[in-house]
C-alpha cells in the first residue's frame, strides 16, 4: 500500500509518544529539536592508525588549522587498533596504508566488520592506483598521499558530511517503520470505483477488527459516529470526485463499542491523464490528545485566575506548538495588545533585545539539557511599546513527559530595570576603583574577601575569581603575628596605617604601605574592612641598596686610612729587608730574609686589593702569566678552603700572558672560587683549567662585545648545587645575591665582572641545577716588547748593583719617623746625602737654606700641620725648577689628575723597595721619564 512520507511526517510532530517502549538510540533519533536552539558544537571522536608521530602530529596541526575539533585516539599497531574499535565508536577513522605486520586493507576489513556506517580515510606515504581502488572497494571513503596533505581538511569535512547525510536517510527509513507503531498511525486506501478499503495493521487495531480486514466502504464509514459521519462522507466524496484532500478530526465506535478520536487525511491520486484513480491517506487515535487538550484547557482556566491576581508576568509555553500562554500582566509591563503581542515565541523573541538572544536561548537549553529540578534565571531587554527596553528577570521551570522530553517551560517575569541602573551606577564607581594603581581589597570582619580591584590582581596575581571568597589572613599574609595586631588596632580606632610584609601568588615576599578603613553600617556598627595597599617593595630595595652602598663607601674610607697606616708599616719592613741582606754573611739567614721579603710582598698585595674593592683603586697594568696568578689563589685556598673541597689545576706551557693588574686579576680568580666553594656546603671538586685560544670572526659576529684575536683562558668550575634559570640572568647584577642574610653582599661577580671587562676581556658562565657551575674567562694576549717575565718576580740583585748616587743631596719629608729612619739609610748607603724633615713647615725652612744643594726633593702626601700638595706648591713659588718625587699610600682613582694639576711629575707608591726608591732617583735626576714597578705615570 503507498504511504506518503510528506503526511505521515506531518500527523507525526503532534503525536502522543508513551504508547510503545523505544529504546533511547529511537528516542534520540525521533525527539524533534528546535531550530532555534541547536545544540552546541562538539568536537568529533577520532580513531588515527599511525605508526609515525611525527606524521600524527602533523595531521593533528592540520585539521585543528582547518577547524577541525577532534577528540582523537591514536594508535600504532594492529591490537591497539581492534580494541579501540570494540570498546568505543567514532565518527571518523584516519588510518596509515603501510604498518609494521599491518596494512590498510586489513584495518578496513575490521572496521567493515564493526563498525561498516563509519567514515574511513586512508593516509599514507606511498600508495598506488590499484591498492587505491582496492582501499576504496572495502570501504574506505578517500584515500590521500602524506606529500599532498593540502586535500586533508576537505577530504574531512566531506567524509563527516557524507556520513551525517547517511545517518539522516536511515533515520528517515527508521522514522518509517515505527511512525505507525509509536504514533498509533496507520495508512488506507481505496481504488476507484469504490471496492474494498484496504487497512493497515494499525488501522485494524484502532478500530479493533483482526489484522487484515478490508471491509467496503460503506461499512467502514458506519465506524464513525452519527454526529460526524455526514462530515466524512462529504469529505470522501469531495476528494473522490474533485480532488480536494481532508485532514479532519472525528469521533467512532470502535467494534468492541468504546469511542475514540481519530484523526482522517485522504488525498487523491491521479493518473497521467488527470482522471483519479484512488483515495489514500492516513488515521491516527488521538484520544490521548484529545483528553490532554481538554484537562489543559482548565487548567489553563485556572491559571488565568491566578495569574490575574500577580503582578509578576506569568507565562506557559508549550514547546510543542510554540505556543505561550501569557497572563494580563505581562503585556501590561511593555504596553502590548493581545493583537500587537500574540502568544507565541516569535513574539517575544521579536521583543528581545539582539544582544541578549543568544544568551537567553543558551539559558533555555542548558535548562533544558540539565533536566534541572529548579528553576532557572536569566536576565534580559525587552523593547516595550513606545520603542524603549527595559530590564527583566525571568524565574523559568521546565516540564517532561514519560518519555523524557521537555513539552512545557512555565514560569514568571519581573521589571528590573531599576536595580540594573543602580548596578550600572555602581560598575561607574568600580570602574574608577578598578583603574586606581593601588590595591583596594574589601572583607568581611572573618577576612573573607568581597572585592578584589585590577590593581590587587596587578599586584599579587591572583585574579578577582580567585581571590573573592578566600581569606584574607591565609591569602596575603604568610605571618599571621603580624596582621593581627593590625587588625587589632583596626577594630579599636576605626583606621590602621603601616607597613607590612605580604606574599604573592608566586610565592615572592612585598613590602606594602597600608591604608585600611572600617566600614559601618548604618547603625554605626563594624561591618567591613576597605585595605588600600601600596607596593613598596621595589623603594625598600633601592634604600636598602642605598644603605648599602653608603656603608661600602663608608668601608672604603676606612679601608683608605687602615691602607695608608699600613703602608706606612710595610716601608721599613720593605726596605730594611734590603738592608739586611747586605749584611748577612750565610744563606739561612737569606732565607729567613727571603721569607721576610715574601710576607712583606703579600701585604703589600693585601693592601692593594682592599684599596681595589673598597674604592676602584688599580694598580699598575703588567705582563702577567696566569699561572702565577692561579699559584698565589691556590695557596690562599689551601689554608681557608674546608678540606672536604677538593682543588685541582691544569695549567699547560706556553701559555700566553696578558696585559693587566696582578692584584684585580687575583681577586677575580678568588671571588669565583669562594662562590663555588659556598656552592659545595658538602664538599665537592673545583677544577682550574688555562689554556690559549683564538675568536675568530664568525665567534665574534654571534657574541656582542667580543673581538677577535688571541685570548688565554681561565676557567673555574665546580660540582656544586648550580644556579636555577631564573637567576642565571642576573647573577652580575650589583647587590643581587641568593645567600642568606649577612652572608653576601651581591658585590663579588659585579665587580669580577667589571674587572674582566677593564681587562678587554669577556665572560660566560654555564650552569644546571644539580650540574654545577662553569665560569670561563677570555683575557686577550699580551702584545711585548721586551721583557716578557711580567709579574713572575721581582729583582734580586744584591744593593751593591742598584742605582747609586755621588753624593748629591736628597730632601725628604715624611711624618712617620721609621720611614724617615729607614730611608735615609738606604739613600746614604747609595752614595747620597739626606736631608729629613717631619712636616711640610720644616721642609720649606731647609729647602730655602740648602736650596743650592738639594737635588730632589722626596715628600709623603699625607702629613699633618702642611700636606705634600700645599708643600710642592709652596717649593715651586720657591723653585720653579725643583724636582719632586711624591709619595703615598693611598692610590685614589683621581690621582692623576690631581698630580698634573700640582704639576707632580713622578709618584712612588708606598711600600716601596729599595730598587724603586733608587732607580726613581737616579731617572729623575738624569732626566729620564721611565717609570720603574709600581711607580705612577710620568707625564
Amino acid at each position: 500500500m503507498v504511504k506518503r512520507l510528506g503526511a505521515f511526517q506531518a500527523i507525526l510532530n503532534q503525536a502522543q509518544p508513551g504508547s510503545l517502549s523505544l529504546t533511547d538510540t529511537d528516542r534520540k533519533t525521533l525527539t524533534p529539536k528546535r531550530p532555534s536552539m541547536p545544540d552546541p558544537i562538539r568536537p568529533i571522536r577520532l580513531l588515527h592508525l599511525e605508526d609515525n608521530p611525527q606524521d600524527a602530529q602533523l595531521i593533528h596541526d592540520l585539521l585543528a588549522a582547518g577547524g577541525i575539533a577532534c577528540n582523537i585516539l591514536l594508535v600504532d599497531s594492529r591490537e591497539q587498533f581492534e580494541a579501540a574499535l570494540n570498546e568505543g565508536s567514532f565518527e571518523l577513522i584516519l588510518c596509515d596504508y603501510n604498518l609494521p605486520g599491518y596494512d590498510g586493507l586489513a584495518a578496513l576489513e575490521q572496521v567493515g566488520k564493526r563498525c561498516p556506517d563509519t567514515p574511513v580515510i586512508v593516509v599514507s606515504g606511498s600508495i598506488n592506483e590499484e591498492e587505491a581502488v582496492r582501499c576504496l572497494h572495502l570501504g574506505a571513503t578517500d584515500y590521500l598521499l602524506k606529500e599532498r596533505l593540502e586535500r586533508l581538511v576537505s577530504a574531512v569535512k566531506r567524509a563527516l558530511k557524507e556520513a551525517a547525510d547517511n545517518n539522516r536517510r536511515r533515520a528517515n527509513e527508521m522514522l518509517l517503520r515505527i511512525a505507525g507503531t509509536i504514533s498509533r498511525l496507520g495508512g488506507w486506501a481505496v481504488n476507484l470505483p469504490p471496492h474494498h478499503v484496504e487497512w493497515s495493521d494499525e488501522v485494524c487495531a484502532i478500530h479493533e477488527v483482526p489484522t487484515g480486514t478490508f471491509p467496503k466502504l460503506e461499512d467502514a464509514l458506519a465506524f464513525f459516529t452519527p454526529e460526524f459521519r455526514s462530515i466524512i462522507e462529504e469529505a470522501f466524496t469531495n476528494c473522490s470526485r474533485m480532488g480536494i484532500p481532508y485532514d479532519l478530526e472525528l469521533q467512532i465506535t470502535t467494534a468492541r463499542g468504546r469511542r475514540l478520536w481519530v484523526r482522517a487525511i485522504g488525498e487523491a491520486v491521479r493518473e497521467a491523464q488527470g482522471t483519479i484513480t484512488r483515495v489514500q491517506g492516513a488515521f491516527q487515535d488521538i484520544t490521548d490528545r484529545k483528553r490532554a487538550e481538554e484537562s489543559l484547557r482548565r487548567s489553563q482556566e485556572r491559571y488565568a485566575l491566578a495569574a490575574h491576581a500577580s503582578e509578576a508576568g506569568l507565562w506557559d509555553w508549550d514547546l510543542t506548538t510554540d505556543v505561550i500562554e501569557y497572563a494580563p500582566h505581562f503585556r501590561e509591563m511593555l504596553g502590548y495588545s493581545v493583537e500587537e503581542f500574540p502568544d507565541t515565541y516569535a513574539a517575544f523573541e521579536s521583543c528581545l533585545h539582539p544582544d541578549d538572544r543568544a544568551a537567553t536561548q543558551q539559558a533555555i537549553q542548558d535548562h533544558i539539557k540539565a533536566r534541572r529540578s529548579r528553576p532557572s534565571n536569566a536576565e534580559f531587554r525587552l523593547r516595550t511599546k513606545s520603542g524603549d527596553y527595559r530590564w527583566f528577570l525571568a524565574s523559568a521551570q521546565a516540564v517532561w513527559d514519560e518519555s523524557g522530553r521537555a513539552t512545557r517551560m512555565v514560569g514568571s517575569t519581573v521589571d528590573i530595570t531599576g536595580r540594573k541602573l543602580a548596578e550600572v551606577r555602581l560598575r561607574e564607581h568600580a570602574a574608577l576603583l578598578e583603574k586606581a594603581p593601588n590595591a583596594i581589597v574589601v572583607c568581611e570582619l572573618d577576612h573573607r574577601i568581597t572585592y578584589w580591584n585590577r590593581g590587587a590582581e596587578r599586584l599579587y596575581g591572583w585574579t578577582a575569581a580567585e581571590a573573592v571568597g578566600s581569606s584574607m589572613r591565609k591569602l596575603l599574609h604568610p605571618d599571621p603575628g603580624l596582621f593581627d595586631p593590625a587588625m587589632k588596632h583596626l577594630l579599636k580606632q576605626g583606621e590602621w596605617i603601616g607597613e607590612l610584609t605580604q606574599v604573592n601568588k608566586h610565592g615572592s615576599i612585598l613590602t606594602i604601605d597600608g591604608r585600611w578603613t572600617l566600614l559601618r553600617d548604618e547603625a554605626g556598627n563594624p561591618q567591613a574592612v576597605l585595605a588600600i595597599n601600596t607596593d613598596i617593595t621595589e623603594r625598600r630595595v633601592i634604600e636598602t641598596q642605598l644603605l648599602r652602598s653608603q656603608r661600602m663607601e663608608s668601608i672604603g674610607t676606612l679601608a683608605g686610612g687602615i691602607a695608608h697606616d699600613l703602608n706606612n708599616l710595610l716601608v721599613p719592613i720593605v726596605m730594611g729587608v734590603d738592608l739586611l741582606r747586605q749584611s748577612a754573611p750565610d744563606e739561612l739567614s737569606q732565607r729567613v730574609i727571603r721569607s721576610i721579603a715574601q710576607s712583606a710582598r703579600r701585604g703589600t698585595g693585601l693592601v692593594k686589593q682592599v684599596l681595589t674593592f673598597s674604592r676602584g683603586a688599580a694598580g699598575a697594568r703588567v705582563a702577567v702569566h696566569l699561572g702565577h696568578v692561579i699559584k698565589e689563589v691556590v695557596n690562599i685556598m689551601t689554608n681557608s678552603f674546608p678540606k672536604n673541597i677538593t682543588v685541582t689545576t691544569n695549567v699547560p706551557e706556553p701559555l700566553r700572558l696578558v696585559h693587566g693588574d696582578p692584584t684585580q686579576l687575583s681577586q677575580v680568580l678568588l671571588n669565583l672560587c669562594v662562590n663555588s666553594r659556598d656552592a659545595m656546603p658538602e664538599g665537592g671538586r673545583l677544577t682550574i683549567t688555562t689554556r690559549n685560544t683564538d675568536i675568530d670572526r664568525q665567534y665574534a659576529s654571534m657574541h656582542h662585545g667580543v673581538s677577535t684575536g688571541h685570548y688565554a683562558v681561565l676557567e673555574v668550575a665546580d660540582s656544586g648545587k648550580g644556579i636555577a634559570k631564573e637567576n642565571l640572568e642576573r647573577i652580575f647584577d650589583p647587590f643581587y645575591t641568593t645567600k642568606e642574610e649577612g652572608q653576601g653582599t651581591g658585590l663579588g661577580l659585579y665587580t669580577t665582572l667589571g674587572i674582566v671587562r677593564s681587562h678587554g676581556g669577556f665572560l660566560t658562565v654555564k650552569s644546571e641545577p644539580g650540574e654545577g657551575t662553569t665560569f670561563t674567562i677570555h683575557l686577550p694576549e699580551q702584545i711585548l716588547g721586551g721583557d716578557e717575565s711580567g709579574s713572575a718576580g721581582r729583582s734580586s740583585h744584591p744593593f751593591v748593583e742598584l742605582a747609586r748616587g755621588h753624593g748629591e743631596c736628597i730632601l725628604l719629608v715624611d711624618d712617620e719617623s721609621t720611614i724617615l729612619t729607614i730611608t735615609q739609610q738606604t739613600l746614604e748607603l747609595a752614595g747620597y746625602s739626606v736631608l729629613t724633615a717631619e712636616d711640610g713647615a720644616q721642609a720649606i725652612s731647609l729647602y730655602a737654606l740648602h736650596r743650592e744643594k738639594i737635588s730632589v726633593v722626596l715628600t709623603d702626601m699625607v702629613m699633618p700641620v702642611m700636606d705634600g700638595a700645599k708643600l710642592i706648591g709652596a717649593l715651586r713659588r720657591i723653585d720653579p725648577q725643583v724636582r719632586i718625587i711624591a709619595m703615598s699610600g693611598v692610590d685614589v682613582p683621581d690621582r692623576k689628575a690631581r698630580d698634573a694639576a700640582a704639576g707632580i711629575r713622578h709618584f712612588l707608591a708606598k711600600p716601596y723597595t729599595s730598587e724603586t726608591l733608587l732607580t726613581m732617583l737616579r731617572d729623575v735626576m738624569a732626566g729620564n721619564g721611565r717609570q720603574p714597578d709600581g711607580a705612577g705615570p710620568s707625564p
